[in-house]
């Protein structure tokens, strides 16, 4: 056999048998609210998802202050060991942990057992109090965490709260951190157990009350199934990411599918840390993907206004075509254009303004009288 025969054939050995032997062990599970990506037992996989789904109707059921859903399915990423967990731990401590924001993130959890039901509890929790928007003391969202985690049995009597004030309100010293779970977990206990400390709770988290919750949302009790293939690096590069990981987050998106979203989510990040060339080639290469995400487009538009290419007005244009209510952007847009000396194309923008920026009076009618315009009576949003 020639050597490059050889080669070829352990090419070919090596792609069959070894790597992607590793990533069809990955595998998806999604339900209407979840989509779950993990290497465990497919019994196990199921159960987990049946917990959450039972655990996302209790805690959305209106008697937990702060909990929101977010938008879409939430995305959970369990691990099967710890040498694949080590690579994306938050911290060196944490079995499990919630990263994002109000509009979604990862649950991720270290090794999913049949004793993991408490972890993914607690983490779901963290998810549904991010997708409020609020900024909570530490020790208000680790105690509804540990309370929907850990529903006390029996009515508690009240914590320290100075204690929690002065020591729990960010993240703890780690010589108060276990004092300040277990006050933590006792003062929320105390507060849901009566109906002024109910008030009380939803009143300090800026909640609606219970009776003026939406429904939580039923689950229709399926489960699909399917392997996950070379799309689970999408996701491991979504979870880098999010954990401001950016050359990580790269190293994996670059092994799996073009996905225009996860390469958006990695340029964000880039531009959030200061790497604003290397932020806007990636938003770039998401953009010719078809991403037309309004806040990318927003970032591409910024980092080309002083630009000769052109592409700020391409930009701004796209962002309207996705968002036609953004009137900033339309007054932006037009005055690019009056500057430029396309009085049809500031026309255009100025007249499909429905109300002026608050503070912009004045110059939108300078801006529609430059661009040939009649009088206009919009509102002014600093009128309201």
């Amino acid at each position: 056999m020639s050597l490059p025969v050889q080669i070829a054939g352990a090419i070919a050995t090596f792609l069959a048998g070894g790597w992607q032997v590793e990533q069809s062990d990955w595998r998806r599970y999604a339900t209407d609210h979840f989509e779950m990506w993990t290497q465990a037992e497919p019994g196990l996989a199921r159960q987990a998802v049946r917990h959450l789904e039972g655990v996302w109707s209790r805690l959305l059921s209106g008697q937990y202050p702060g909990m929101r859903a977010p938008a879409g399915r939430l995305k959970v990423i369990a691990f099967s060991s710890e040498r694949e967990f080590a690579r994306f731990r938050a911290d060196s401590g944490s079995p499990a942990y919630f990263v994002g924001g109000p509009n979604g993130g990862f649950v991720v959890l270290g090794r999913l057992t049949k004793d993991s039901s408490a972890l993914l509890t607690h983490e779901l929790a963290h998810a549904l109090l991010r997708s409020s928007g609020q900024a909570l003391p530490w020790w208000i969202a680790e105690g509804m965490a540990e309370v929907a985690a850990h529903p006390p049995s029996t009515r508690t009597t009240p914590a320290d709260a100075g204690f929690l004030q002065s020591r729990c309100a960010t993240p703890p010293a780690s010589h108060h951190l276990r004092a300040c779970y277990v006050q933590a977990r006792r003062q929320i206990a105390w507060l849901l157990a009566t109906p002024a400390g109910r008030a009380g709770l939803f009143l300090k988290m800026g909640a609606p009350p219970a009776a003026a919750s939406g429904p939580a949302g039923t689950w229709n009790g399926q489960i699909g199934e399917q392997p996950a293939g070379w799309t689970v690096h999408a996701q491991l590069a979504a979870l880098a990411a999010h954990l401001d990981r950016v050359q990580q987050a790269l190293d994996e998106y670059n092994a799996g599918p073009a996905e225009p979203s996860v390469l958006r989510l990695i340029g964000l990040r880039a531009i959030a840390q200061g790497r604003l060339e290397q932020g806007s080639r990636l938003l770039n290469r998401a953009y010719r993907l078809g991403d037309r995400d309004p806040e990318m487009l927003r970032q591409l538009a910024s980092a080309e206004q002083s630009a000769p290419s052109g592409l700020f007005f391409r930009y701004m244009e796209d962002l309207l075509a996705v968002d036609p209510a953004d009137d900033s952007a339309r007054l932006i847009l037009a005055s690019h254009y009056l500057f430029r000396g396309d009085r049809d194309a500031a026309r255009r923008h100025l007249a499909a303004m429905r109300a002026v920026p608050a503070g912009c009076l004045d110059y939108f009618r300078r801006a529609a009288l430059a661009a040939g315009l009649p009088a206009m009576n919009l509102p002014s949003h600093s009128d309201d």
